[in-house]
């Protein structure tokens, strides 16, 4: 028997966004399982091509369509992972299966292809990104699946140990680095942080093995993972404890459930809801009504319960928002009532040091700039119509000072490379020498403090927003003398040299402040040479092993014509820069 010390794994990550039991082929579901064990420059792996041939045949049982491939190199994995990213955009449910080499640097996890091999940091360029497959998931309807079949003795994180250890600080550690679960996600890891997890001696290791004798079963997804858990704990002798932490909004079933008639199935969903709703009343508190909310949400006190969970909002947070006055509600998360009621313009702050944020509308509009625009980039095209089919909500202003150092000072952040900010600063001016890492982190703080789904901006996204419904090379017209009434660009006619606090110039017409210039804005999206084969869902455009992301929007450094809707410009993810910031987005519910 091989073991080895490992924190993490593997990690199981389900994420749901509207998970309502129905018959087990009726969704559109779609898997990528991949199984690397035939390394060329390190230790071979038996298990992964079992484990992945295995577990394929189970999901194609469950009626998944399946994208089987074994023993990747570099560009397989990028072809497949592709291809897998493409299905997902119209599936119900997406999975995705990896079992092989998997590491963390620097708090990022990787994939490793066979061909794999680290000569230094710059290296990981080749590898895969799982915060990548995560992205490429949620664009699944309802459920979500991760699964990293993936810690061993890695010789990879040797390596790299070796080839940067004595140049700088050691980001790198054992294991996978963790993920966090907001509301609607599982996560489930095979062993305790730090303790022993067995690669196994026989064909699958021991949490495939016992993901393989559950999958298939009739129990609700949830009781499935429980299962598989207590199934390790036991094979292993007590040696390997698993760590499940279950945040679901409702119930789903793989395989389905039996109905009789629709009169019975009811009854027996409801069965306990008046034994649970006596017990979440008399708790009294938020979580517990939302709770029952999630686990009888047709039944006959979800009403009650919704309208209970509505006044301790209220009572909390102060008065109802008010269309274009963020100051007349206590800053605090907005309640489902209030969600829905949100009209184009209306604005909303949900906690104190939280950015304010403005609901722009859904719509079409013409991405990119047309070849005869002055001072356009090659990449800037071609130009494609995209469609927004949503409203949403977008930061009023870039992430400024106070609220960045809010985030740091409440989570013990520290921004680690050395970008110093030689100009005076005030606290609304925006925060500078963020990367785009630096950027998520403080997205998935807010998420979980908030229980929002707060994100960066689309790249398309944010064109749209910066547009404001105009066609011409700013939001305000064609002609970069009149910058100075509307953003901050190099030069004196502005009145600063450096950054300005956030509002200090004119809007467009959504709203939103210095969308043109004071600092350059991270979005989502990885960066491509052109337009084609963009997105015309307005979604994030994403790539296998991405490390370099897209910035829009101009800066306090650049000259005028940098400031245009259209500009755009590219660095690596870690990279800060004194003109680097960012705005949020959020998806607003239906």
């Amino acid at each position: 028997m091989r073991s080895s010390v490992c924190p993490l794994f593997p990690i199981i990550v389900l994420v749901l966004v509207l998970v309502v039991p129905r018959p087990a082929l009726c969704e559109n579901r779609v898997a990528l399982i991949i199984g690397n064990g035939a390394y060329q420059n390190v230790k071979r792996l038996p298990n992964p091509p079992n484990d992945a041939s295995d577990v394929a045949a189970a999901l194609r049982r469950l009626g998944f369509q399946i994208i089987l491939a074994t023993d990747l190199n570099e560009n397989g994995m990028e072809d497949a992972i592709i291809l897998f990213a493409r299905t997902a955009r119209t599936a119900d449910v997406a999975l995705f299966y990896y079992s092989g080499h998997a590491f963390q640097f620097n708090g990022i996890n990787y994939l490793a292809p066979v061909d794999a091999k680290l000569i230094d940091d710059l290296d990981l360029r080749r590898m895969t990104r799982v915060d990548e497959i995560v992205s490429y998931l949620q664009s699944a309807k309802n459920l979500r699946i991760l699964i990293l079949d993936s810690c061993r003795n890695n010789p990879f994180a040797e390596q790299l140990s070796r080839s940067i250890g004595t140049t700088r600080a050691m980001p790198l550690q054992q294991g996978l680095a963790k993920i966090d679960t907001p509301q609607g996600m599982i996560v489930s890891y095979a062993t305790q942080a730090g303790q022993t997890a067995e690669d196994g001696e026989g064909r699958n290791s021991p949490y495939t093995r016992a993901f393989l004798r559950h999958i298939e079963g009739q129990d609700e997804i949830g009781d499935i993972f429980r299962k598989v858990s207590e199934e390790v704990f036991e094979t292993t002798r007590h040696s390997q404890l698993p760590e499940l932490s279950l945040s679901l909004i409702s119930r789903f079933y793989l395989r389905g459930t039996v109905k009789s008639t629709p009169s019975a199935s009811k009854l027996d969903a409801c069965a306990s809801a008046a034994d649970h709703w006596h017990s979440a009343e008399a708790i009294g508190t938020i979580d517990a009504l939302q709770d029952h909310l999630a686990r009888f949400p047709a039944c006959e006190f979800a009403v009650l319960a919704q309208v209970k969970i509505d006044t301790l909002l209220k009572q909390s947070c102060g008065a109802a928002i008010t269309a274009g006055s963020p100051s007349s509600r206590t800053p605090c998360p907005l309640t489902p009532a209030e969600e829905r009621s949100l009209k184009p313009k209306d604005e909303f702050k949900e906690c104190d040091k939280c950015p304010e944020m403005v609901v722009v509308p859904a719509g079409r509009y013409v991405m990119g700039s047309p070849q005869d625009e002055l001072a356009r980039s090659p990449d800037e095209g071609p130009q494609h119509s995209v469609t927004i089919a949503r409203s949403f909500a977008v930061g009023k202003y870039h992430v400024t000072v106070d609220q960045f150092a809010a985030f740091m000072d409440e989570t013990g952040y520290k921004e680690t490379s050395g970008c110093a900010v030689d100009f005076v600063q005030t606290g609304s001016d925006p925060a500078v020498c963020v990367s785009w890492d630096d950027a998520r982190t403080y997205v998935h703080w807010l998420e979980k403090k908030t229980g929002k789904d707060y994100r960066l901006l689309s790249e398309a996204e944010w064109e749209y927003s910066a547009r404001a419904g105009t066609t011409m090379r700013y939001f305000f017209g064609n002609d970069d003398k009149e910058m100075c009434r509307y953003g901050n660009a190099a030069g004196k006619c502005d009145g600063y040299d450096y950054t300005s606090p956030v509002g200090h110039f004119l809007p467009n017409g959504f709203g939103l402040y210095d969308m043109h210039g004071n600092t350059w804005q991270w979005v989502e999206d990885c960066y491509h040479d052109s337009y084609v084969g963009a997105p015309s869902d307005g979604s994030a455009w994403m790539a296998a092993n991405c490390n370099v992301y897209v910035l829009r929007g101009g800066s306090w450094y650049y000259d005028r014509r940098y400031l245009r809707s259209a500009i755009r410009i590219k660095n690596s993810a870690n990279v800060r820069n004194d003109n680097y910031g960012f705005r949020l987005g959020r998806t607003l519910s239906p």
